[in-house]
């Protein structure tokens, strides 16, 4: 699927792709923290990023998570448990973006 989208061999969705594993860690940690901190704006703010990026990189499941996590926190019910679920699912996105040849540098393999 990677290849078929970038055709042309500009390396931009290889770039969209590294750009999202370097950052969503950092939007899960923000979201962690915001809601450690009762700042149920914050963490909407924070799965609101990681959902849209996640979507456009193909992790539709993670993306799914985020969308329920992001309706759960602008309606005030900040719970943990969605961000284990989004963290648990980021990781499983993480090893499926492995099996591209085009990411394995990125991952470190």
């Amino acid at each position: 699927m990677i290849r078929e989208a970038d055709r042309g061999g500009s390396g931009l969705v290889v770039r969209v792709v590294r750009a999202w594993l370097r950052d969503a860690p950092s939007r899960i940690l923000e979201a962690r923290g915001a809601l450690e901190s009762g700042d149920g704006n914050a963490a909407h703010r924070a799965v609101h990023s990681l959902k849209s990026a996640s979507a456009t990189v193909g992790a539709a499941r993670l993306a799914e998570r985020c969308r329920t996590a992001e309706r759960a926190f602008a309606a005030g019910l900040l719970l943990p448990d969605l961000l284990d679920d989004i963290e648990a699912e980021h990781g499983t996105a993480v090893e499926a973006l492995g099996a591209i040849p085009e990411m394995r540098p990125e991952l470190g393999r």
